[in-house]
């Protein structure tokens, strides 16, 4: 039996919510994104560019996925990186009445994402590509004084 067959697609509700944010916060470096578009519009589509109906995956009660596609088209996306979750995902974008035009994320999931993306959809152009590499600090025990 398939794992991925007992993965299924639903939108962000409070039942979840707990859970999804539990992931996004597990990957924070990399789910600032998804977190500032939940906090700035909400996790429903409206009128602003940016907003989105934010989705999860859900395999045996544990949310291992959460993504959106944005009115502007661009997919932003965190998983737990224990499967191979690219199919379920794209597919997903592919039933929102919205156009896709791209993936912004951490690159160990993004690249897969479009690679997806673009043999599902032949007419897909890719009209940026940047790879940017995200830093972190450790800041526990260090103090400054400003002033």
């Amino acid at each position: 039996m398939n794992a991925l067959q007992n993965i299924q697609v639903i939108l962000w509700n409070k039942h979840y919510e707990t859970k999804a944010l539990e992931l996004l916060k597990k990957y924070e470096e990399t789910s600032l994104l998804l977190l500032e578009n939940l906090k700035s519009f909400g996790p429903t589509l409206t009128e602003d560019t940016y907003s989105g109906n934010f989705k999860c995956l859900i395999k045996d009660e544990r949310v291992v996925a959460v993504f959106a596609l944005t009115r502007v088209g661009n997919l932003i996306v965190q998983t737990d990186h224990n499967e191979n979750y690219m199919d379920i995902i794209i597919n997903a974008c592919m039933q929102e009445n919205l156009p896709f035009h791209g993936v912004v994320g951490d690159w160990i999931l993004a690249k897969p994402l479009w690679d997806c993306a673009r043999q599902k959809i032949p007419t897909l152009q890719e009209h940026a590509h940047k790879k940017a590499i995200l830093y972190s600090a450790n800041l526990n025990g260090v103090t400054q004084r400003f002033g």
